[in-house]
């Protein structure tokens, strides 16, 4: 609608299952982006631009052939359109204009964080095919907000000392049941420096939902019946660039629910690590019905490699499926680790060059405390302290309760760390930053890989958590850092 900026996201193509279709409107125009199909059936990227009132195409910019995840698009008023993508692990980030006749041209060209190397390459630019002149009529999964919900959301969150965002549009989108809208307030000396999320049900109440602060990176919203799904560019130290996808429950009990990954690293993101519902026996089965209710994270690809990207001859020779959770006594772990040759510990052989878990509390760079469970005899596992607080190397014995079975293909870690063991195991609810390695040596006394899961956890008391306890778990990461 003219004059009133707006986003609907789209289901373009039903035969897709992850729709790219977004539109973005300001005054004057709209910007959308859809899936085409490029020679041979394979399908593509296409952006237009739409003359807002007429709806006729007056521009185009492709990029495919191609497989992409759900694109990011930002859109000014003065016609500059920032896209993002994700091919490959990889964010990739292009600035059109949009010139004064409605064309599309490519002002920054497309960039991939970190460079692509190697298959996939990056997908070749063009313009797309436009099967006529009107863009109308399309099947939406959201509409967006009409003038009257913007309106009321923004009642709802400003204030003579909290003014709207001027240079920010609020943003949403609508479900059968309601719409939410997320309205970008003032904060300080910042334009846009807090997020206001609004609930507004197509009976007419409003309601303002406390959220933690999660939406300064987000780049796209969407509505799925009662749900808002915040789509975050979360960029993975050191590694392939990862996107996540939060989702927020609209309707009492509001709840922040399971992020559904956008990226190949599916086990990259936020980790809850909730209560187990029935006791665990600590034996190296991992048969216990509370293993079935803990996610599990599974790190097999050359993505996950920390180390050892040549000695890696794919996920038979190393990789590992993990899972977490706690009970009143402390953290429960439990790991099956794929390994053609299982070494564990052995006289006179140094710790590192022997098959193993490492626990690795290091965060954005920061040296920070680091713990091994080694497989020793009689299936024991020894938890020991190799990194302190200080970034010091030690090799302290701590307490644990911790098993090892050998399995077809590999071996089973079963493990309970005691309450107070490992300082940045929090109490519930609470945030913790650790990634759980598996480090491989085929030949005893040489580590030869390392890999796993880039994790954030948050120790909830039930999952999803709700959304009070979530945003206490905020609260807890800005005030405590490791």
């Amino acid at each position: 609608m003219p004059g009133n900026p707006s986003t609907l996201v789209c289901q373009s193509n039903p035969s897709y299952p992850r729709s790219v279709c977004q539109e973005v409107c300001t005054q004057g125009f709209c910007i959308r982006t859809d899936e085409q199909q490029f020679q041979a059936g394979k399908r593509g990227l296409c952006v237009l631009a739409l003359d807002a009132r007429t709806r006729a195409v007056t521009g185009s910019w492709s990029l495919g052939p191609g497989s992409f995840g759900r694109p990011g698009l930002d859109v000014s008023a003065s016609g500059m359109v920032d896209l993002t993508v994700l091919v490959g692990g990889a964010v990739g980030h292009v600035r059109l204009i949009r010139t004064q006749e409605g064309k599309l041209q490519a002002s920054e060209s497309l960039t991939f964080r970190p460079p692509l190397e190697g298959p996939p390459r990056p997908p070749p630019e063009g313009h797309c095919t436009v099967p006529g002149r009107r863009q109308e009529v399309f099947a939406c999964t959201g509409r967006a907000p009409s003038p009257e919900v913007v309106d009321k959301a923004r009642a709802a969150c400003t204030s003579p000392e909290r003014p709207a965002s001027i240079q920010k549009p609020p943003q949403g989108a609508c479900s059968a049941q309601g719409c939410l809208t997320v309205v970008p307030v003032k904060s300080g000396a910042l334009d846009a420096g807090e997020w206001c999320l609004v609930w507004v049900d197509v009976k007419g109440p409003v309601h303002r939902l406390s959220q933690p602060l999660v939406y300064g990176n987000a780049f796209q919203w969407d509505v799925r019946g009662e749900t808002l799904c915040a789509h975050v560019d979360g960029g993975c130290t050191n590694r392939e660039a990862c996107l996540r996808e939060l989702c927020y429950a609209a309707v009492p009990p509001h709840r922040l629910l399971l992020p559904n990954q956008g990226s190949p690293l599916e086990s990259d993101g936020v980790y809850f690590v909730g209560p187990a519902v029935s006791p665990v026996r600590v034996d190296g089965t991992l048969d216990d019905p509370a293993w079935a209710q803990a996610r599990e994270v599974v790190a097999e690809t050359r993505a996950h490699l920390l180390y050892g990207q040549r000695a890696w001859r794919g996920p038979e020779d190393s990789s590992v499926r993990l899972k977490l959770l706690h009970d009143a006594d402390g953290m429960l772990l439990a790991a099956r680790v794929r390994d053609d040759r299982v070494v564990p510990l052995a006289q006179g052989v140094p710790a590192v060059g022997t098959d193993h878990l490492e626990l690795d509390f290091g965060r954005n760079g920061i040296e920070a405390p680091r713990y091994a469970l080694l497989l020793g005899a009689d299936r024991k596992v020894s938890l020991r302290q190799w990194r302190d607080r200080r970034g010091r190397e030690v090799d302290w014995p701590l307490e644990s309760q911790c098993v090892w079975a050998s399995e077809d293909g590999g071996y089973a870690v079963e493990c309970r760390i005691p309450n107070g063991v490992i300082f940045f195991i929090p109490a519930v609810p609470g945030p913790s930053w650790f990634s759980v390695w598996v480090s491989d040596a085929d030949q005893p006394g040489t580590q030869e890989t390392l890999m796993g899961p880039l994790l954030t956890e948050n120790f909830v008391s039930e999952v999803p958590p709700t959304l009070q306890e979530a945003r206490s778990i905020e609260q807890q990461k800005r005030a405590r850092l490791p």
